[in-house]
């Protein structure tokens, strides 16, 4: 704070408290690998105390600043509505995985499992962080896809609606804007395309934020060059860019291309979606391939036919 509070007055405390505490303690997705509900709730409460505390020391040196975190919301639903049992765990999952959080990082009410709030009840978060990718259908506690619905290449249900389902239980628990801290999806192309659905995902996402009126003042695309993904590695694409592991060259994907043109005109048109989306459709079980030889290929070919001296910046315009 002492060394950045004159250059940042905007603050994330913590990125995906909920995402890191399961991945650790419950699904042997991080290190330690352990499973145990007592230290995923633990991790959650000491990462709600660090926020809480966080807030307050960061508004004390920089009073007008705008400090949040960035909470993984998804989307939870039955998978048969006329289940009990399944209405049931839909409601604990998603208490467990996020909606107690939403309490104790923006209100400092810490529930049943949580144990004693360390701080007043009051209000923790200027805005808030609203990182959401997918749909959950309930059947037992772990995740699950309804049968015959667009998919990612991961496997995650491809469900706009959803980023306005999240964006609407925030705003309504913690009364304050949301920003949209991440949003996108694992798009690997094929033997011909460094990506084959991305554009129809960002215009059906945005589409669905502009058509709500839930107050959402940003939104920020994940992400802008292919990444390590957690645990899944280099396996999954999420960038606008895409990033030749070998070389470390980058090429601006049509979906780059598309969000160019959208901050440039101000707007989501009818013609932008019209020539970026064109023939695109989402995965099914059926399609969905993890990792294309022939598109490691077709990216060589591709990468060796553009000079080295022809920058990202370059290719972007």
């Amino acid at each position: 704070m002492r060394a950045l509070s004159d250059l940042v007055d905007e603050w994330v405390t913590i990125n995906e408290p909920n995402v890191y505490a399961t991945q650790a303690h419950l699904f042997h997705e991080g290190p330690p690998g352990n499973v145990s509900m007592r230290d995923t709730l633990k991790v959650m409460r000491h990462m709600a105390i660090a926020h809480l505390y966080a807030y307050e020391l960061i508004h004390s040196m920089t009073p007008d600043a705008t400090v949040t975190i960035a909470h993984h919301l998804r989307s939870f639903a039955p998978l048969n509505p006329k289940n009990p049992w399944h209405k049931f765990l839909t409601s604990a999952d998603s208490y467990l995985f996020q909606d107690q959080l939403i309490e104790a990082f923006g209100k400092g009410k810490f529930g049943p499992v949580m144990g004693r709030s360390p701080v007043p009840e009051g209000r923790y978060v200027d805005v808030i962080g609203l990182n959401y990718y997918s749909r959950t259908a309930v059947d037992g506690l772990k995740d699950g896809t309804f049968p015959d619905v667009p998919l990612n290449v991961l496997g995650w249900e491809i469900y706009p609606q959803g980023l306005v389902e999240c964006s609407k239980d925030l705003h309504e628990r913690l009364a304050v804007p949301v920003w949209i801290t991440e949003n996108g999806c694992a798009d690997n192309g094929d033997a011909n395309r460094l990506e084959s659905f991305r554009p129809r995902f960002l215009a059906d996402h945005l589409g669905a934020i502009l058509d709500s009126s839930v107050p959402i003042e940003r939104y920020y695309h994940w992400c802008f060059v292919d990444n390590w993904e957690w645990s899944d590695g280099e396996i999954s694409r999420f960038g606008i860019v895409y990033n030749d592991y070998e070389t470390q060259r980058r090429i601006v994907k049509p979906s780059g291309r598309m969000l160019s043109e959208i901050v440039k005109s101000g707007e989501l048109s009818s013609d932008i979606i019209a020539r970026y989306t064109a023939g695109q459709t989402y995965c099914t079980p059926s399609t969905i391939n993890l990792a294309s030889p022939m598109l490691a290929a077709f990216a060589c070919l591709y990468l060796a036919a553009i000079p080295a001296s022809m920058s990202c910046q370059h290719r972007l315009q």
